[in-house]
């Protein structure tokens, strides 16, 4: 029977430093990794932040990695880790600093540096910080903003952010509370209509939050009509934990992982809200009941209210990516001891990573975690002011999108490769893959995220079409004919070949979307969804072209001992990309001799790879810590000795 009373556990044992396997770096391996500057380019920013975090994680019992708990204990768990981690200062200037982006930078560091241990850790700050305080600082005036943040930072006024009901995830839009304004009453009167409209997943309602920040249909006096979406502060309990009056909580119960973050449930019956708890940045309401808003359209203001997710989702696929880390850390090093068959009876039995397959599996994923990496890096550093509000919303959408899928994938083929130790909770691989999965479909589900990506593009070219053929953005390779292809496995290649690939899906998906709706009584809607699949075919070759512009961005800027390092990765991920993806040879920008070229180059530069191994599991800049039994020594740890 599990336990349901938790207490903090024995101090942490540290692992012992790994040993290198005699052989592994022969005479003949490519240059030596700068391993150290190689880390500090993958933390990208904020180290000391980073390391301020870790010193508690490995410091304190608290912070012991532990599975197969109940989420009661885990809940208790998560809320002390987070306890801890606000003793020691580390929200401090996060979002009250006068510097937004030094602040923001502070608290991404934060939350990507605890994803490493406990995604629930993460994502219940997240929630906190990032979607319930972020949505004041976008939304609320300057005196809202400084009247709540400081409260939101010192964890005394503990909040969530109400916006998905059990009727409408994706379709925020559609969200069916009710928001109606009493002139009487200078206040607002909340309510759900109908089960369909409670709001559901909200991480923090079951348990640790006294606020919401709740969106809902706003609805004057004498109109019929919703003027949209807005947000509002609501208090959804008292400082000793009880439900306000009109509100009802409930808990959403286990789930398949994240046990530790407490979802739940809320309905709203006649809840008043005072007129100025309406976040009013861009919108207001008078005493009088007369409406302002500074947004240009309703689509503007929309875009705008639902703003706090785009930085979300960047730093759900931060997280994701974060996680890939661990795995293949994990995985390399279990490689690198596990053996496995030998070549002739008494010979030695030979190491997974020496052969090829196994080196496939890993390596290629190796290479494109690094290259997310980067590119979030340089994502976050563009964040606070060289980004468009519409570029980074494509960004955000298509790099979750691509970043969580290959999480999943890269720790699912990581706890395949080690076996089944990779099976066991204490190996961390599979339980943290449950734990992450939920990062598909939460703050936008990645394939309807990709058809926003897709609907980006179309807009794009149709002003290039209006502009007589002249293409803006990062489009304009559209302007020019195709160059002669670069050599076959090189970065240049991949992108001259998705440039070819996007050059041709794109016009096609705009004219047979055109088509569709030249056909009487066809709407806009009924147009594009005629064609999602090869919408879905346009986000993913444009995601991917703006993945490889972003690393080549990043590996400019990182220090030159990196580079080698990164240019050879770059280029396995880069021929990675191209050989996963059927439509390159569906369009004939990918040729079927090039296709072979580019599966057997991929080959040779896993093997060059292959000598650096266990220096590239040093660079997913995972302490040893945070590891797990089987990156050590598997046999010892399974002694008869520690039963």
């Amino acid at each position: 029977m599990v336990s349901t009373t938790w207490a903090p556990p024995a101090p942490l044992v540290a692992h012992p430093p790994p040993s290198r396997p005699s052989g592994d770096v022969p005479s003949a391996a490519p240059p030596a990794i700068d391993v150290a500057a190689a880390q500090r380019y993958m933390e990208g920013h904020d180290h000391a932040t980073r390391a301020a975090v870790l010193d508690v994680m490995a410091s304190s019992p608290t912070f012991r990695l532990v599975a197969g708990e109940s989420k009661e204990v885990e809940r208790q768990r998560t809320a002390a880790r987070w306890s801890e981690l606000a003793a020691a200062g580390v929200f401090v200037n996060t979002i009250t600093s006068a510097d937004p982006v030094a602040g923001r930078g502070k608290l991404d560091a934060v939350h990507e540096t605890a994803s490493l241990l406990d995604y629930s850790l993460c994502i219940g700050m997240s929630v906190h910080f990032s979607l319930f305080g972020g949505s004041i600082a976008a939304l609320g005036t300057p005196a809202q903003a400084a009247a709540w943040l400081p409260g939101v930072e010192a964890l005394t006024m503990r909040g969530c952010f109400a916006l998905t009901e059990l009727g409408h995830g994706s379709n925020a839009r559609g969200v069916e509370t009710e928001a109606r304004f009493d002139a009487a009453a200078d206040a607002f009167v909340l309510h759900t209509p109908s089960d369909g409209a409670q709001k559901y997943w909200i991480g923090g309602a079951a348990f640790t939050a006294r606020w919401a920040v709740a969106f809902a249909q706003l609805y004057l006096p004498g109109e019929g009509d919703s003027r949209g979406v807005h947000a509002f502060v609501v208090r959804i309990r008292a400082d000793d934990g009880a439900p306000v009056p009109g509100v009802l909580l409930a808990d959403c119960g286990y789930k398949v992982g994240l046990n530790g973050v407490d979802n739940g449930r809320i309905w709203f019956t006649a809840v008043p809200v005072p007129r100025a708890q309406l976040l009013a940045r861009y919108a207001r309401v008078d005493a009088a009941g007369v409406y302002s808003c500074d947004a240009p359209s309703p689509d503007a203001l929309f875009g705008v209210t639902m703003g706090a997710l785009s930085g979300g989702r960047i730093g759900i696929a931060a997280s994701g990516v974060g996680q890939a880390r661990v795995a293949l850390a994990i995985a390399v090093r279990y490689g690198l001891r596990r053996r496995a068959f030998a070549a002739a009876p008494g010979a030695p039995e030979t190491l997974l990573l020496d052969y090829p397959m196994h080196r496939r599996r890993l390596l290629p994923r190796l290479a494109t975690t690094v290259v997310h990496q980067g590119c979030l890096n340089d994502l976050k550093a563009r964040w606070g002011g060289r980004l468009s509000a519409k570029d980074g919303h494509v960004a955000s959408c298509g790099y979750k999108a691509l970043m969580t899928w290959h999480a999943l994938d890269t720790m699912q083929v990581a706890r395949e490769a080690c076996g089944g130790q990779g099976y066991k909770s204490e190996n961390r691989i599979a339980v943290s893959r449950a734990a992450l999965d939920i990062s598909a479909t939460f703050e936008g589900d990645n394939t309807v995220l990709l058809q926003q990506v897709a609907k980006a593009c179309l807009a794009t070219y149709a002003r290039g079409v209006k502009a007589g053929g002249r293409f803006g953005g990062a489009l304009t390779h559209l302007n020019r004919a195709p160059p002669p292809p670069p050599s076959v496995g090189t970065v240049a290649f991949a992108v001259h070949t998705l440039q070819r690939a996007e050059a041709s899906l794109l016009p096609r998906l705009a004219a047979a979307i055109a088509a569709t709706s030249a056909t009487p009584g066809t709407t806009s809607f009924d147009a594009f969804t005629a064609h999602q699949v090869a919408a879905d075919a346009v986000a993913r070759v444009h995601t991917q072209l703006l993945l490889l512009a972003s690393f080549t961005s990043s590996v400019a800027a990182a220090p030159a001992s990196t580079r080698p390092l990164l240019e050879t990765l770059g280029t396995l991920h880069a021929l990675a990309v191209l050989d996963d993806n059927a439509v390159l040879l569906c369009t004939g920008a990918l040729s079927s001799a090039d296709a072979a070229a580019v599966h057997g180059a991929m080959d040779g530069l896993c093997t060059a790879l292959r000598p650096r191994a266990a220096e590239l599991a040093d660079v997913m800049t995972i302490p040893d810590f945070l590891l797990a039994p089987i990156a050590f020594d598997v046999v010892a740890h399974n002694s008869r000795a520690r039963l």
